[in-house]
């Protein structure tokens, strides 16, 4: 059913890992995915609808998916909560994640944070 996610809340990050990074990273990605399985809910109010990581090489020119790479890596997760409501209860839980993103940023990773968007349209939901 098309538009079935319309009005439901996501929060996007896109991260920028320098090479020397990668395995650290990984590491915390994998914390983070065990820490979205044991504390999600899968219905409800808090309802996650979607979570998920994706990455791959960062190119020189972004349109261009033959172009040359450059260092480092690039990665995204994305959560689809119901509803602000989920993700403002899920982004309270995690602040133990705060310390060691504030240390890793500090020596060389890059995140974007899109909190709080509302998906417009959606298919095949």
């Amino acid at each position: 059913m098309a538009d079935a996610l319309t009005g439901c809340t996501v929060l996007n990050a896109v991260w920028t890992v320098p090479d020397n990074m990668l395995d650290e990273f990984m590491a915390l990605a994998d914390a983070h995915r065990q820490y979205m399985e044991a504390k999600s809910h899968q219905h409800g109010e808090n309802e996650l609808i979607s979570f998920f990581w994706a990455s791959g090489s960062i190119y020189e020119d972004q349109i261009d998916m033959d172009s040359p790479t450059k260092d480092g890596h690039r990665f995204i997760f994305i959560e689809v909560y119901r509803n602000e409501i989920g993700l403002r209860h899920h982004w309270s839980e995690s602040t133990d994640f705060n310390p060691v993103l504030e240390d890793m940023i500090g020596r060389g990773l890059l995140v974007e944070f899109h909190n709080n968007l509302k998906v417009l349209n959606s298919l095949w939901d």
